[in-house]
Parts: structure tokens; C-alpha cells; sequence
């Protein structure tokens, strides 16, 4: 199960591939299309299960993604599954990008440097981390809740 999802176009590989090195260097799992896909799966279910399973989605909101249908469908489904979205934009102002994303606060690579781009992705990826940490404490809670609750005398 990923940590975070990638929503880019083909045009955006590039920076896409940046990403997602440093988000995995930070020791978490990204899906970024077409690398975890199997010969004969179906694209449409694998990023329809990654993008449900991932926490976070980052949407590369380049003028050319935010044109496509399918990373428009991905990010619907992401804003309705109340995924963390993070859009990064760079080509175009961070105004234009469509309405439903304008909600989230957005990381606009035209105003920050190369070594602020790189702290911003640990701080996502940070967030990310305490985000699944907490999960986990919870899952542990429940589970010791549940064994307890079974092992008490009746």
C-alpha cells in the first residue's frame, strides 16, 4: 500500500520522477504511474486501488496536467475519499488551477528554491510518517482493546 500517490502527466515525467525519488528517500512508498504496474493489469483499477490506499496525493499541476481528463477524474476521486492533496504548480499561477483544488494550500515552485522545494517534500513526508505512525497507534490500541476484552474472564 503506498504512502502517497503521484497525479502528473507524462509531459511533467521529469520533475515527476524528482518527486518521487525524494519522497522515497524519506523512506516512503510512492505510487507514480506506469512503475508498479503489472503487465496485464488494467490501468484504470491499479490507480483507482493505489490512489484509495495512499494518504496523501501530490498533484503536479502543471497547465498540461490540469487539461487532462484522467488526472481531473483521479484528483475527483481523491477530494471525495478526503485525500490529502497537495498541489504543486511552476508553469502557470497557482489562480488558474481548477476550482475543486482550490481548497488546498499549494506549494508554487515558481517562489521557492531548489533546497526549499527539497525541505518541503521532507516536511510532507514527515507529516506523512507521524500521519501513519498515529494510525498504527491507534490499530495497536484497538487490537490490544480487542484481545483484552476476549481474554477476561466471563
Amino acid at each position: 500500500m503506498p504512502d502517497c500517490f503521484l497525479s502528473y502527466s507524462s509531459h511533467d515525467q521529469q520533475l515527476a520522477d524528482f518527486i518521487c525519488s525524494q519522497i522515497r528517500a524519506q523512506g516512503l512508498e510512492v505510487f507514480i504511474a506506469p512503475l508498479p504496474v503489472a503487465p496485464g493489469d488494467q490501468w484504470p483499477e491499479t490507480i483507482k486501488q493505489n490512489l484509495l490506499s495512499s494518504a496523501w496525493v501530490i498533484f503536479l499541476a502543471s497547465a498540461e496536467a490540469c487539461k487532462l481528463p484522467y488526472v481531473q477524474q483521479g484528483l475527483g476521486a481523491a477530494l471525495g475519499a478526503s485525500k490529502r492533496v497537495v498541489p504543486v504548480v511552476w508553469d502557470m499561477s497557482p489562480n488558474r488551477l481548477p476550482g475543486w483544488t482550490s481548497q488546498y494550500a499549494v506549494l508554487n515552485l515558481r517562489s521557492i528554491s531548489f533546497e526549499d522545494l527539497k525541505d518541503r517534500i521532507e516536511q510532507i513526508s514527515r507529516q506523512n510518517n507521524q500521519d501513519k505512525l498515529s494510525g498504527l497507534l491507534i490499530l495497536g490500541a484497538i487490537l490490544f482493546g480487542l484481545f483484552w476484552l476476549e481474554s477476561r474472564p466471563k
